[in-house]
């Protein structure tokens, strides 16, 4: 191979690497975003909410409040979380859990445990749990 020949393959093997490395960056990074923000508005909210009832159904849940009043209070509370335009109905569920914790499931489904509402201190607390769940 000649000197040219070398440069060439210097230039194009460089840019080639340069180019694959650049679509790595971008396909792990806001690529990655755009393609799941893309992929997740093309679900339906119904498909999302059989997604999170059968979750719930599934029994990996267990020990939801059935107290009435539970239930009602956490409806009332599940009214006032969607911001305009957000088509999810949100309902709230209260696991008999000792663990410090709550979670989203598709479609507005929050799940909070005991444990983290025995150890909030006030209802903004509350709401800050629920409010960063429902961000999911």
């Amino acid at each position: 191979m000649d000197k040219r020949e070398i440069r060439n393959w210097l230039i194009f093997g460089g840019a080639s690497i340069a180019i694959t490395i650049a679509a790595v960056i971008f396909a792990l990074g806001p690529g990655l975003r755009w393609a799941t923000d893309t992929a997740v508005d093309a679900l339906p909210v119904e498909f999302e909410s059989e997604v999170a009832g059968s979750f719930l159904d599934s029994g990996m849940v267990r020990g939801a409040s059935k107290d009435p009043e539970v239930v009602a209070a956490l409806a009332r509370i599940a009214l006032l979380l969607p911001d305009a335009g957000d088509p999810r109905r949100y309902t709230i569920h209260l696991v008999e859990d000792t663990l410090l914790n709550a979670f989203a499931l598709p479609g507005g489904t929050i799940v909070i445990n005991r444990g983290m509402m025995d150890r909030l201190q006030d209802e903004s607390e509350l709401f800050a749990v629920l409010g960063h769940e429902a961000g999911h």
